[in-house]
């Protein structure tokens, strides 16, 4: 999907609030204060996308103009009406909103729209959980079992699940970043449907058809051990026992994905022929009250030592949540959206961020996907160029525009980002006490002429700000020359 145009009337602080988007980028950030309107336009796009699914009009006129599946796409709404134009040709809105619903047919949405908060964000919840129930009586219908879903919310609470599928789908590049060469002692636990009949469903499968059929099939054929666990239960009729039925509960492990067998990559590849993943397996069975649990030990790249799953940092679970997930869900036309999706990485991963963003799709699906990024960290847009970036302005009450900068990031240096007006407009790229020294020298060394008490207490800043290094950033760098140069000319005269 490639957003072109949107218009929003009024949503929150979002009034008459009107963005162009730049064709030829996969990548654009959103940068400005809290309440600014960032996440409030993320909301709005997905209210948009999700209302129109669900053929309710969203609670704000709009227009949203993208390119989507090789189609040119308007939606619309004025006055609770909403309108559907696709190649310039108006579409029955109901015609348009049942095409969505045809699985790999559909073409008129992004094959999958992405999104992920840092926060919790109980309006998207939701919108999405919504869709959810709506998708999950769809998949029930025969022959649309196997359908993927067209919207993701990613949370860092499934950085578990995640993980595991980039491990047997063999994303060794991703997570050996994280110093992670494998898995091993892993447990998936499932637990069976409600429903379940002993005495008429066939026991391997649950009486499971479709999709879980052939997850729970691909479990059973692929894992190195199944231990099974019955709880017995009564069956009551009009207040009687009439019989006995059971619950099982059923552990497939799984030794080590490295062992010669590699029996963890057979189960992916058992789920890739049926154009799957692992990832989007384990949440089909949580969503059907299934699974109950996954576990397992990651074994370290450098000296081969296991190490528990929750020994991660919030950083690198955050980027499992992110970079992982979208890496396991994006399809050929993709719109992802993130919200601060960078508020535990260290630096080094926020400078790699949007390389990170990029490799995570190829080279079609970059030129037929959009990510928009909400973030507050100079350092992940120090290597964009303006068009990537749009700057929040307003009184983030009921007044809110987007615009490019005059500048280039690229370049400038993240302390240069950090002070710039246009950016961040820090009035210092220095801790304050450091800034007040400096600022002193400063009015010292701009006399015309010193006293002793003066030459005495410019030679002692000058000695507490000794540490200062050639290439550290102040508060203008057009006058770090003047101000050295003041500096040598203190020493002398003390």
């Amino acid at each position: 999907m490639k957003l072109l145009r949107l218009w929003i009337d009024r949503f929150k602080n979002l009034r008459n609030c009107e963005i162009h988007f730049e064709r030829a980028f996969l990548l654009n950030t959103f940068i400005g204060g809290n309440g600014s309107g960032k996440s409030n336009l993320i909301e709005a796009i997905l209210h948009i996308l999700l209302d129109t699914y669900l053929n309710k009009t969203p609670p704000f006129d709009f227009r949203l103009e993208y390119e989507a599946q090789r189609r040119h796409i308007v939606l619309s709404a004025t006055e609770g009406c909403l309108r559907s134009i696709v190649d310039d040709r108006e579409v029955p809105l109901k015609h348009f909103t049942r095409r969505l619903r045809d699985g790999e047919a559909q073409v008129f949405y992004p094959e999958t729209t992405f999104a992920y908060y840092s926060g919790d964000c109980a309006r998207v919840a939701r919108l999405l959980k919504r869709y959810t129930a709506s998708f999950r009586s769809l998949v029930r219908e025969p022959g649309r079992d196997n359908y993927r879903p067209l919207f993701v919310l990613s949370t860092n609470q499934q950085a578990r699940h995640i993980l595991l599928a980039l491990i047997a789908h063999r994303h060794v590049d991703f997570f050996e970043r994280l110093d992670i060469a494998g898995a091993c002692n892993i447990k998936i636990v499932l637990q069976s449907p409600k429903g379940f009949d002993p005495e008429k469903d066939e026991p391997i499968l649950w009486g499971t058809t479709g999709k879980v059929g052939r997850v729970i099939s691909a479990l059973a054929e692929t894992a190195d051990l199944v231990e099974s666990h019955k709880v017995k239960r009564p069956i009551v009729d009009d207040g009687a026992i009439a019989g006995y039925a059971f619950t099982e509960t059923r552990t497939y492990t799984y030794e080590e994905n490295m062992n010669p067998e590699q029996r963890l990559w057979k189960l992916a590849l058992r789920l890739e022929r049926g154009h799957d993943n692992l990832y989007l397996s384990l949440e089909h069975l949580a969503a059907r009250g299934m699974l109950k649990s996954v576990t397992f030990d990651l074994v370290g790249e450098a000296n081969r030592q296991i190490f528990d799953f929750d020994q991660l940092s919030e950083g690198e679970k955050q980027l499992i949540a992110v970079i992982g997930a979208i890496r396991l869900t994006n399809q050929r036309d993709n719109l992802i959206l993130l919200d601060e999706p960078d508020t535990h990485l260290n630096p080094q991963w926020s400078w790699e961020y949007p390389e990170l963003l990029d490799e995570a799709f190829n080279a079609f699906q970059k030129s037929h996907s959009t990510v928009l990024m909400a973030t507050h960290d100079p350092v992940v847009i120090s290597g964009l160029v303006r068009e990537q970036i749009f700057l929040a302005h307003g009184n983030g009450i009921d007044h809110v525009t987007f615009d490019h900068p005059y500048r280039h990031p690229r370049g400038q240096g993240v302390a240069n980002l950090l002070c710039s007006s246009e950016f961040f407009g820090l009035p210092s790229s220095l801790d304050k006490k450091t800034q007040a020294l400096m600022d002193e020298r400063l009015r010292l060394s701009l006399k015309e002429t010193l006293t002793e008490d003066d030459k005495q207490r410019l030679k002692e800043l000058n000695a507490d700000l000794e540490i200062l290094q050639s290439g550290i950033s102040e508060r203008d760098p057009d006058y770090v020359a003047f101000l050295r140069s003041r500096h040598e000319a203190g020493r002398g005269g003390g």
